[in-house]
């Protein structure tokens, strides 16, 4: 059984290996001339997706994709782009049997 003192220590370490990856793929683009970007994370009408149900957050959704917003930036002149951040959708899990 996993005590609560060795579940805290992989806890952290997970997030201190998710902050050092995310640094080194940070680096990376920064090293290849891109420019780091934060679109909005409200936006005022649910995603487009079919499969996906945005969640709603007060008056607006959380955005499942910064894909369109990113879209404009490229449109608007910026071609070397990049953002690090989070998405959200409702995302079930299937699991496939296979008859043996």
């Amino acid at each position: 059984m996993i005590t609560e003192d060795q579940h805290l220590k992989k806890i952290q370490l997970v997030l201190i290996l998710r902050s050092k990856i995310t640094d080194v793929i940070r680096r990376f683009f920064l090293d290849q001339d891109f420019i780091e970007v934060e679109t909005p994370i409200r936006i005022p009408t649910p995603a487009l997706e079919l499969h996906i149900d945005a969640e709603p957050a007060g008056e607006n959704y959380l955005r499942t994709s910064p894909e369109l917003h990113m879209k404009r930036l490229l449109a608007a002149g910026y071609p070397r782009i990049f953002q690090i951040g989070p998405c959200f959708g409702r995302v079930t899990i299937q699991v496939q049997r296979s008859a043996a």
